[in-house]
């Protein structure tokens, strides 16, 4: 199954009836894993475990799902979004960085920083696809963060 069939499956499974607006929690694990396959990262929460299914063609929206220790979901959110990215903070730790949005959608080193910038992509409250770089220090922290939006000329079309 394909990554964009997993992620429409997810997202009918995860919302009420039709795919409507208020997400769905009280689904086990194993319902979730048998409609949408294996989650692309795992965390440990104080109290369960959160799973991480990055989708569609550019990598968004990540959608986030919290299970408590019995395995059933608690909460289910898209894991990026405007505010979100106003809450990353310069020193906080990359492990905090990936417990809060997940997997990068790719890595780039940047060897004269001695850092690597963690992208990722997400629509803003406009519904604009931005990229949001999470810059990493070698000592794993935050050392900066940037966005830019990649689609700012649909309008003019």
């Amino acid at each position: 199954m394909n990554a964009t069939v997993k992620i429409a499956a997810l997202s009918c499974v995860l919302l009420l009836g039709a795919c409507a607006s208020t997400p769905r929690t009280g689904l086990r694990d194993v319902d979730i894993r048998a409609s949408s396959g294996e989650p692309a990262m795992t965390v440990k929460l104080a109290e369960g475990v959160r799973w991480f299914y990055p989708g569609g063609p550019y990598g968004a929206p990540t959608y986030a799902v919290d299970f408590n220790e019995a395995g059933v979901s608690t909460r289910v959110r898209i894991a990026l979004d405007d505010d979100v990215t106003q809450q990353i903070a310069v020193g906080e730790s990359s492990a905090s960085v990936l417990q809060r949005i997940g997997p990068p959608l790719q890595k780039i080193r940047f060897d004269n920083l001695r850092q690597t910038a963690w992208d990722y992509h997400y629509h803003d409250t406009w519904g604009y696809l931005v990229e949001f770089s999470v810059m990493i220090d070698d000592s794993s922290h935050v050392a900066g963060k940037v966005s830019r939006r990649l689609n700012q000329d649909r309008d003019n079309k």
